[in-house]
């Protein structure tokens, strides 16, 4: 069983050379694997089905062809975690919901990583707001064009609010939330991404691995997670070639 973990693309218009990237990931190493597991974030903003299927289609197109040889799975993130159901079938994806335990051995458990950063109290209420299903529902049904400005002011303040010292230094996953995790669960192996902060952890209960983001302009960055059987490895994309 050979399983990837990537997230934290960040995919979007302005970015083609990392949607392009990532078309030939789907197409080289990923079509070799078994199971092919996106841990959120994989688009720079999902505002609804409705406009994202007409945002993505080149990146929906890859991965409904990589559909058709791997069993590919989509733990959204907190860019994308309004992507529905008409995607999911567009995509030729499994949707799903964290946290998700994976079976067998080791006891892999898998988060977008987001709601490990319990520091950063101002994020933790941005989350669960946002998180609420009546809200969702009300900004689906609002017009198109607003959603999408939206979507650009909350990115922009966020992006802003990133580049204090002091954001920075809680905006990382707690080990002790990673902990309480990994006992609550009963895993062996915690992966997630979202702090752009890839590493290899050791806790009492078990490893946290740390997904890698791709950045533009930064080949040597679009990296993700192998699993075969009981070992993990990290990989980038710049070794493979078609």
């Amino acid at each position: 069983m050979q399983r990837l973990y990537l997230s934290d693309l960040h995919l979007g218009p302005e970015h083609p050379a990392l949607s392009r990237a990532f078309a030939r990931w789907c197409r080289g190493p990923a079509a070799e694997a078994d199971e092919v597991w996106i841990l959120g974030d994989l688009f720079e903003y999902w505002v609804g089905d409705d406009v994202g299927l007409e945002t993505y289609p080149r990146e929906i197109e890859a991965l409904a062809r990589l559909s058709e040889t791997a069993a590919v799975h989509f733990l959204p993130g907190n860019r994308d975690f309004l992507c529905g159901a008409a995607f999911a079938r567009a995509a030729g994806l499994r949707l799903h919901r964290e946290p998700v335990r994976l079976p067998g051995r080791p006891r892999v458990l898998l988060l977008h990583g987001d709601s490990l950063c319990t520091a950063d109290r101002e994020y933790q209420r941005y989350r669960r707001l946002v998180r609420q299903r009546w809200l969702q529902w009300l900004f689906l049904h609002s017009p198109r064009g607003w959603r999408a400005n939206l979507a650009a002011r909350i990115r922009a303040r966020s992006a802003e609010r990133g580049q204090r010292a002091e954001v920075q230094a809680i905006t990382d996953a707690d080990p002790r939330a990673a902990e309480r995790a990994l006992r609550r669960e009963r895993a062996d192996v915690l992966v997630h991404g979202h702090t752009h902060r890839p590493a290899r952890h050791a806790h009492r209960r078990g490893l946290r691995y740390v997904l890698p983001d791709w950045r533009p302009g930064e080949p040597g960055s679009h990296g993700w997670l192998q699993q075969c059987d009981e070992d993990f490895s990290f990989r980038t994309l710049a070794g493979w070639r078609p």
